[in-house]
């Protein structure tokens, strides 16, 4: 696929949804450590599909993982080797986990790691790409 053909003259968001689509387009709230202090009963759903804003890298090409909300879920799905999925939809709100939420959420295809990066800030401020792999630790 050509993702310039997909993107250009359109004002369509792209999302990277980790796991299948959920049959009522409800997540269930995923219990991050960084969130354990928020209330919620196992089992609770979120109000829509838990998803990872996308925005295409000419350069790289390859699709930028922006506003990740907790850093430490993303790697916990990776860790997971869950599927990934190019998608689009209509935003519902944003997560438990600060994540954006989606419905009536359409999969544009499935979505090879090497196809993704995320920049990562280390501890002294600079900034470095990161690829994301089933196998990071």
């Amino acid at each position: 696929m050509r993702y310039s053909d997909l993107i250009e003259g359109r004002a369509k968001r792209f999302y990277i949804r980790f796991g299948a689509i959920p049959q009522d387009e409800r997540s269930e709230i995923f219990a991050s450590p960084n969130y354990l202090s928020r209330r919620f009963t196992p089992g609770d759903k979120e109000k829509g599909v838990s998803v990872f804003d996308a925005e295409w890298s000419a350069e790289r090409q390859r699709w930028l993982i922006v506003d990740v909300g907790n850093f430490a879920t993303l790697m916990a799905l990776l860790q997971q080797q869950r599927p990934a999925y190019l998608v689009t939809g209509r935003r519902a709100g944003y997560g438990m986990d600060e994540e954006t939420l989606l419905r009536q959420v359409k999969i544009i295809e499935t979505l090879p790691y090497e196809k993704m990066f995320v920049l990562a800030f280390g501890e002294d401020g600079a900034c470095e790409d990161y690829l994301p792999t089933p196998d990071d630790d």
